[in-house]
């Protein structure tokens, strides 16, 4: 994990002192009629959302699919492949989906709620991991020159896109065509629609259920 954090200081440092972050503003009615389109958000939900993407985020080129399984450890530090998807992204697209996805792959318990019993010890728990990782973002908001505060802005759009994205790769998919692990999320939901099976949507409400709280 030391090489990973290494690597993302580097490349976030990287990023800001050659000039290469872009400044922009969401467009807001495009990614909720998305979100209404594939999901059952509640007015509510949809009322946070719209006020979280108020302003102008960070954009940068992002790998994309920066996981376990893309990184290659040598002798000389990392190695990291597949680039097929990568894109200008919001600038945390990176650090976030690398660090849900690593704890949510050491999880021991199963179904949904493991994924979001998973979710919420990596970020809002007292053990070591979330101050870890805590450390970490508060880290690359500092060399992006962001106020820690907004973290949850940037967490939340990163979850709308996750949610678009997804949603509009199974726009075309029929349940029996959907993998073993969607297969298994479909069953314990009590829901009809495909797109429930994408867990970033599950995560997304789960963090919006924080927000009213």
């Amino acid at each position: 994990y030391s090489l990973v954090k290494n690597f993302l200081l580097n490349y976030y440092t990287f990023l800001t002192v050659t000039g290469r972050i872009k400044n922009i503003s969401v467009n807001k009615p495009y990614k909720i009629n998305k979100l209404k389109k594939y999901y059952n958000y509640s007015f509510h939900e949809l009322s946070i959302i719209e006020s979280a993407l108020n302003g102008k985020f960070l954009y940068a080129n992002q790998h994309g699919d920066f996981t376990r399984h893309n990184i290659l450890q040598s002798k000389k530090g990392i190695n990291i492949i597949d680039w097929t998807d990568t894109g200008v992204k919001i600038i945390t697209d990176d650090i976030f989906y690398f660090i849900i996805n690593y704890y949510l792959q050491l999880r021991t318990e199963t179904g949904i709620q493991g994924i979001i019993n998973a979710f919420d010890a990596t970020f809002n728990q007292g053990n070591d991991y979330a101050a870890f990782i805590n450390e970490l973002v508060g880290s690359i908001f500092e060399i992006l020159k962001l106020d820690y505060y907004n973290c949850n802005k940037y967490l939340i759009l990163f979850m709308v896109d996750r949610c678009i994205e997804e949603a509009e790769k199974l726009e075309k998919i029929r349940v029996g065509e959907l993998n073993s692990f969607a297969k298994n999320i479909f069953n314990q939901i009590e829901s009809e629609s495909i797109y429930d099976t994408i867990i970033w949507s599950h995560l997304l409400k789960f963090i919006l259920k924080k927000e009213i709280e």
